[in-house]
């Protein structure tokens, strides 16, 4: 994080390069070497933070774009030195990266894929007492932070999860629960009809093992399954099937078939996550739209598309408020956040393109300064929701876009409209 300085981002500090001591940097190359594979100590950023029950922490999290992303490592609890790891959700990667661990796993077992919610990731960790080792909290973060923004944490705090919190309170095996919060409450690029939900993505065990499945939580919907039979490739989904005799083709085909159930800007379906089983790891491998996979490719540079996706994230993690606070009296902060962030996915030589900052910039204002919806809208806006009062946000939209064609280009600003006026 190349920021100096620290910044305060409601109960986090994110202390920066200048602002380190010596024995933090020790501290750093320490944890690199018993917990991140000897990763170069620049990309452990260093937090203090204040959790929902009122502990104060400092902790250390990973920023490299591996398994390990978000993973990081409490070192002090109230004035009290420790030592505790927690285990973030691993970065995914294109089905592309693991073509042949694909046709291997088809040799002997059908393989189920899930849809791709579009949403904010959420991780479970347990918070011990440094001296005795009890158990004193459970706290929710996001990938990039040690805590909920306050924003996140009452969307967080609307859902009952009383259940999820006794059981992984009463099991000791379990050492993270990672969780997808999804829904028209918190929606990115898909829009959806359920109001908001939490569905578990997957799980480390204590001896942090990697599983995608526990019958006691909500988990993204079934699209389908793959299988093998006489040498030839089979996908069976809800309303389609496909077959090849190259997985590779196969894949291809459910890609364009994700393609046709979206509408243009009006997205129903972000992709799918393919769950592997190896020999050595417990892997995701995600299968996107081509639009959505062209959106990042880096023809152009990066894509507008792209950034965005990392600024919903950036309000994600700082909350509305702190981060429209940070781009009016610091922009540059901001968007060397956002580019900090796009490493994970892209070469710094496109991250740092004059071109990519500027379109950061523009991005950043845009969402931090939604501009009023105009008359005409407002009032398409007002009567679809007269006609529709218990629809969600995601249905308001489609029956705009089927009534109102020639408006596609105003969908965005007709989204923040309603969003407004379901609001009030």
């Amino acid at each position: 994080f190349k920021y100096s300085g620290v910044i305060k981002v409601n109960n986090v500090e994110i202390i920066g390069s200048s602002d380190l001591t010596d024995d933090d940097k020790k501290t750093k190359e320490f944890l690199s070497k018993k917990y991140f594979n000897s990763l170069p100590i620049k990309v452990l950023r260093k937090m203090k933070f204040t959790s929902p029950k009122g502990n104060v922490c400092t902790c250390f999290i990973s920023k490299e774009p591996n398994d390990l992303l978000g993973s990081m490592v409490i070192t002090e609890i109230n004035g009290v030195k420790t030592e505790q790891f927690v285990h973030g959700m691993p970065k995914l990667h294109y089905w592309m990266d693991y073509i042949e661990d694909i046709e291997n796993s088809l040799q002997e077992q059908i393989l189920e894929f899930r849809e791709k919610l579009d949403g904010t990731n959420i991780c479970l960790y347990k918070l011990y007492n440094p001296v005795d080792n009890k158990l004193i909290e459970i706290i929710p973060k996001t990938r990039n932070m040690p805590v909920l923004s306050p924003e996140f944490q009452e969307l967080y705090n609307s859902i009952d999860t009383s259940k999820i919190i006794k059981y992984f309170t009463g099991d000791f095996q379990i050492h993270t629960l990672i969780f997808e919060l999804w829904g028209d409450l918190n929606i990115h690029t898909v829009n959806y009809t359920h109001k908001l939900d939490l569905s578990l993505l997957c799980f480390y065990n204590s001896d942090l093992s990697l599983n995608f499945s526990n019958t006691k939580f909500n988990a993204p919907k079934v699209l389908g399954r793959l299988y093998k039979k006489d040498n030839i490739y089979f996908a069976k989904l809800d309303n389609a099937e496909f077959k090849s005799d190259n997985i590779s083709s196969l894949i291809n085909e459910i890609e364009d078939y994700f393609e046709s159930l979206n509408n243009g800007e009006i997205l129903s379906l972000e992709g799918a996550i393919l769950n592997l089983k190896l020999d050595k790891a417990t892997v995701f491998a995600k299968i996107k739209p081509p639009s959505i996979k062209e959106a990042h490719s880096l023809s152009n540079g990066i894509s507008t598309f792209a950034i965005k996706k990392e600024v919903l994230k950036f309000f994600d993690e700082f909350g509305k408020k702190q981060a429209t606070d940070i781009i009016e009296n610091n922009i540059h902060t901001a968007i060397e956040y956002i580019q900090d962030n796009l490493l994970e996915e892209y070469n710094e030589k496109y991250v740092y393109l004059n071109m990519t900052s500027s379109k950061i910039e523009q991005v950043l204002l845009k969402i931090s300064q939604r501009k009023q919806i105009d008359k005409k809208l407002l009032e398409i806006g007002e009567k679809i929701l007269k006609e529709n009062p218990e629809k969600h946000i995601g249905e308001i939209m489609r029956i705009f876009a089927k009534k109102y064609p020639q408006l596609k280009n105003k969908s965005e600003e007709m989204y923040n409209g309603i969003k407004e006026l379901k609001d009030k």
